[in-house]
């Protein structure tokens, strides 16, 4: 039997879950989506970030303004690689180059 706080849980999410998908509210990137929404609507472990994109886009559930946004993304940063401009953090690991390999992936689990 579940807990009473897994039940209501399950009962906020069933509340407001729809709306929190919706105005993109995850995790900072509008092609993520909350705990709740991969334990509840389908039933998986919460995926690494970039994997949640992917993910979603083999299930077909990646919106196509999520889709433009990682594309754009992926644009912008492919401008900057190898510039003084490419995006890095502390370690000089390149979101930059992230984001370009999470638009490609992402378009091979969309065919």
């Amino acid at each position: 039997m579940p807990s009473r706080s897994a039940c209501s849980l399950g009962h906020a999410w069933e509340a407001y879950g729809p709306e929190i998908v919706a105005n993109g509210k995850g995790h900072g990137l509008p092609e993520t989506r909350p705990w709740a929404y991969w334990h509840f609507e389908l039933g998986e472990d919460y995926p690494e970030r970039d994997h949640a994109a992917i993910r979603l886009a083999e299930l077909g559930l990646l919106r196509d303004d999520e889709v433009a946004a990682i594309a754009e993304r992926a644009n912008k940063g492919r401008t900057r690689i190898g510039t003084t401009r490419e995006h890095h953090d502390g370690q000089g690991h390149s979101a930059d180059r992230d984001a370009v390999a999470l638009h490609e992936a992402v378009t091979r689990a969309l065919r």
